[in-house]
């Protein structure tokens, strides 16, 4: 029996978009086991997929156990063309595995998971219903709070019941959070949040998991129109490899010599205001994210 073990130590969509190579390897008989090392969040990610045999903390890995260890810590990011090339593909390239067919991620919400966000949405009156990701672990990612403000208010006069959705608890508020069709899930449960993602009617997400989340877990049921407000990073490189899905870029309104970021991390971006936001985002404009929605 051949064994494989992969490192990965990054967090949601990472380990999404890694899944499409753990499909290769099951569909091509590469290994007969392949073991997952990652974080917290990516173990919630794998939980219930079928190409994976356990997932489990980078710490407890022990190499001499498998005929074969795939270390890819940093290594997408090492890449001289990741700035470039969908993660989906240098995950790829850095297994061997040669990616055919399908190059969706992966995501299996249980059934309780779904029944319990619809529930949960049916109490909000539902509506159409958005959700909305506006903050990245890298504030070159993040959209500007101002813009975003403006978004959410517009959405809620044209009859949108909103989730904002981020993995931590945000102390700073909108006034337009506290609207009665508003409904934030700071830091609520990674797997409650990717239930409610694959049931609402629209995803408006920065460079960030939620997208991916959107694309794996609403895969059985139809994704939600996803629109994407990249400032910093090319969107058209991330959604390459997830053909068939309705998605709109949104681009900043401001002309970077450094667009787009190089790996997604800013590159060598000096252009913030006061250290918190970044010229490309703040000039993703809320009017210009809203005609995506429509459009």
């Amino acid at each position: 029996m051949e064994r494989w073990a992969i490192i990965r130590d990054r967090g949601i969509g990472d380990i999404l978009m890694l899944t499409p190579s753990l499909r290769a390897i099951h569909e091509q008989a590469t290994a007969d086991q392949v073991t997952v090392f990652t974080s917290a969040e990516g173990e919630m990610v794998l939980k219930g997929n079928p190409r994976v045999y356990e997932a489990s903390a980078v710490k407890s890995c022990r190499p001499e156990l498998f005929d074969w260890v795939v270390d890819l810590k940093g290594w997408a990011e090492r890449q001289p063309d990741v700035g470039s090339v969908s993660r989906v593909v240098l995950f790829a390239r850095g297994i061997g595995v040669t990616l055919c067919g399908s190059t969706l991620p992966e995501y299996y919400p249980s059934r309780s998971e779904v029944l319990m966000a619809r529930r949960w949405l049916r109490g909000l009156g539902w509506r159409p219903a958005m959700v909305v990701a506006p903050l990245a672990t890298d504030p070159r990612r993040s959209w500007d709070w101002a813009q975003l403000g403006k978004f959410v208010e517009k959405a809620l006069r044209e009859g949108y019941t909103v989730v904002p959705v981020h993995r931590t608890d945000c102390m700073d508020g909108l006034p337009c959070f506290d609207h009665p069709h508003c409904w934030p899930l700071w830091g609520a449960d990674l797997r409650f949040v990717a239930a409610v993602v694959s049931q609402v009617d629209v995803v408006v997400s920065v460079d960030t998991a939620i997208y991916h989340l959107a694309v794996a877990a609403g895969a059985s049921q139809g994704t939600p129109k996803l629109v994407l407000p990249f400032g910093a990073t090319d969107a058209s490189v991330q959604m390459e490899p997830y053909y068939g899905v309705d998605w709109m870029g949104v681009k900043s309104r401001f002309s970077c010599p450094f667009y787009p970021c190089a790996g997604g991390t800013g590159g060598r971006c000096a252009l913030g205001a006061d250290g918190q936001a970044f010229a490309c985002q703040t000039h993703l404009d809320a009017r210009d994210v809203w005609a995506a929605v429509e459009n």
